[in-house]
């Protein structure tokens, strides 16, 4: 399931997959938060490849703009590519995400509280 998104937008992703309407996903690194342990929800660190593959298997989505800010980040965004299921394997790093059913509390959402979040 979907977890910690607007009911709306769980809609529009199952609408757009039905329909074969391909989405595009920005900021798949939550802008960077994600990559870093001490701003990431989960309180660790995914991996871009993690980050990437999460964007990639949500219902609908065609593509990912993952953005580089250096010639590094490029490089660690085309590794998807050639990457092992196990490297690409989100679960064990997202399960620690919390769960905030009233925020939607995303790593495309952000959010400044995390009041009533539970892990």
């Amino acid at each position: 399931p979907m977890v910690n998104f607007d009911p709306s937008r769980v809609a529009l992703y199952e609408t757009c997959q039905r329909l074969g309407v391909g989405i595009t996903v920005m900021k798949a690194f939550g802008g960077g938060d994600l990559l870093s342990e001490t701003l990431s929800p989960a309180g660790k660190a995914p991996t871009p490849i993690q980050c990437l593959h999460y964007a990639l298997t949500r219902p609908g989505v065609a593509t990912v703009l993952a953005g580089a800010r250096s010639v590094e980040e490029l490089r660690g965004s085309i590794a998807y590519e050639s990457a092992s299921e196990e490297e690409k394997d989100y679960a064990a790093t997202f399960s620690t995400f919390p769960v905030c059913p009233n925020r939607y509390n995303t790593p495309y959402r952000g959010g400044p509280s995390r009041k009533g979040c539970r892990r």
